[in-house]
């Protein structure tokens, strides 16, 4: 083992995993509907020849949704701790916290919140993009591998000493 890296996970199914070395952005992947498939991903990346802090955003169910994605919201966080458990420390972030460290913490302009969340979405992608831009063919509109990037990077500046 070398080289600590960091992993930042924006979980669910249009979440994404971003892993970061020394600054370097070097695998970038999005979630799919495929549990296995997910399971399989996080599995390869915790097998390289490297240490790792896990950065997840912590998340929670809110008022109206539906139970099936509160449920597979779930099922990725038990997901991302039974991978990792025992192999890598996990840190769960708050959303606000990143995206206040990255600027994105900006006040509403409107008062419809699905409107207001997409914008926040944009902003999270124009952000990953400009922060590597030699990724932005990868990010595309991905705002769940935009966000993971983000967190990881938070993640960088939360455990430095």
């Amino acid at each position: 083992m070398s080289k600590v890296a960091i992993l930042g996970i924006d979980p669910g199914q249009k979440g994404g995993c971003a892993l970061i070395r020394d600054g370097e952005l070097i695998e970038l992947h999005p979630f799919t509907r495929d549990r296995f498939e997910n399971v399989m991903l996080l599995k390869n990346i915790l097998d390289k020849d490297y240490s790792f802090h896990v950065i997840v955003e912590e998340g929670h169910a809110f008022k109206g949704q539906g139970v099936n994605s509160v449920f597979t919201f779930g099922f990725f966080h038990g997901m991302i701790y039974g991978v990792f458990c025992g192999k890598a420390p996990v840190v769960y972030v708050r959303p606000r916290d990143w995206q206040k460290f990255h600027g994105l913490n900006k006040k509403r302009t409107t008062k419809n919140r699905n409107v207001w969340r997409r914008e926040r979405k944009k902003m999270s992608v124009q952000k990953a993009k400009e922060l590597y831009p030699e990724w932005a063919n990868r990010i595309k509109n991905h705002d769940g591998m935009a966000e993971a990037i983000l967190i990881a990077r938070y993640g960088i500046a939360l455990l430095k000493p």
